[in-house]
């Protein structure tokens, strides 16, 4: 794959499903989704309707799922090891490096998704960035 240029992050429903399907080819190899689950499916649905849609590697988030979205990744990222589909997870600053880690065995990139520090007491892009150099 060549190095995506375009990164879109996409509900994974119907319609974002046909778009991805109906992209040309040469366009496919330019990006790499951000698939962001926002309703709760079997991995191995989700594995079948991304496989019949898009060939490629994505980064997926099961943030949006109301209960276990950490379990509900780690299950979908360990079922995509083991058909060897590039599935990469998405992981947030909260529960870094502690989920990064457990699902490092299964994967050899992640996404990590950083927030705007924003509170006061919070920490600044200096804590986060020395936090996940370390």
């Amino acid at each position: 794959m060549s190095n995506p240029i375009y990164v879109p992050i996409l509900k994974w429903k119907s319609g974002e499903q046909v778009a991805l399907q109906n992209l040309q080819p040469e366009h496919k190899s330019f990006i790499i989704p951000v698939l962001e689950l926002v309703d709760r499916h079997e991995p191995v649905k989700i594995l079948q309707d991304l496989g019949a849609c898009y060939k490629l590697p994505v980064y997926v988030d099961t943030s949006f799922i109301d209960q276990d979205g950490e379990l509900h990744l780690t299950s979908l990222i360990e079922k995509a090891h083991y058909i060897g589909k590039e599935l990469y997870p998405v992981v947030y600053y909260d529960d870094f490096p502690e989920l990064a880690n457990q699902l490092s065995t299964m994967t050899n990139r992640m996404l990590l998704r950083v927030p705007v520090p924003e509170e006061i007491d919070g920490p600044d892009y200096s804590n986060i960035f020395e936090k996940v150099a370390n």
